[in-house]
């Protein structure tokens, strides 16, 4: 569906250019990014922080001197709020079922601190816009020119990895997949 999305798009345009990958353009890219952050995030926790003094955590103290650690995996993961989270679903995030989502405990997930890998407000990676541009761009260029073929009926959560600070594939595991030239 993400290859006939850009495909009607660059039909349109004549060439895969910058306005084509607006999210307004194809809104699935967006939403295949922000699914594949969510089902795999290249890092677990982008807010760590040591608290100075003692704080009140849903009726735990915590003392001063602890190190807290924003944990959006486990929130995005929550069958309570993410219908069938190990399932691979972009549509989860076009913008029906976010307007779905809002004013409701599943909203949460919606919050800017878990859309990406890059944090929010005055800590944010100040490359982050450039960065989601290029990731956007590069899936775009290889969708448009290569058919992406791999193991059939291997789930995403089947791909070995590492789980450190990052989540790092086991390159040796990795499944074989195949690039097959598109046709024009």
């Amino acid at each position: 569906r993400l290859y006939e999305e850009l495909k009607e798009a660059v039909q349109k345009e004549g060439d895969l250019t910058p306005a084509i990958i607006e999210r307004s353009q194809v809104p699935l890219l967006s939403a295949f990014i922000r699914e594949t952050h969510r089902c795999t995030p290249p890092i677990f926790s982008d807010i760590v922080k040591e608290i100075s003094v003692p704080t009140e955590v849903y009726g735990e103290i915590l003392p001063a001197g602890s190190v807290i650690m924003f944990d959006p995996q486990s929130v995005q993961m929550d069958s309570a709020l993410v219908e069938d989270p190990m399932e691979f679903r972009p549509e989860r995030w076009l913008k029906d079922a976010v307007d779905r989502r809002k004013n409701t405990p599943a909203g949460i997930i919606d919050h800017p601190f878990y859309s990406g890998p890059f944090s929010q407000g005055p800590r944010r990676c100040p490359g982050s816009r450039v960065a989601y541009l290029e990731v956007q761009a590069m899936l775009a260029s290889l969708l448009m020119d290569w058919k992406i073929e791999g193991p059939e009926n291997l789930h995403w959560s089947q791909v070995p990895g590492n789980l450190q600070f990052f989540l790092l594939p086991d390159f040796a595991a990795l499944p074989e997949i195949q690039f097959v030239p598109r046709s024009p």
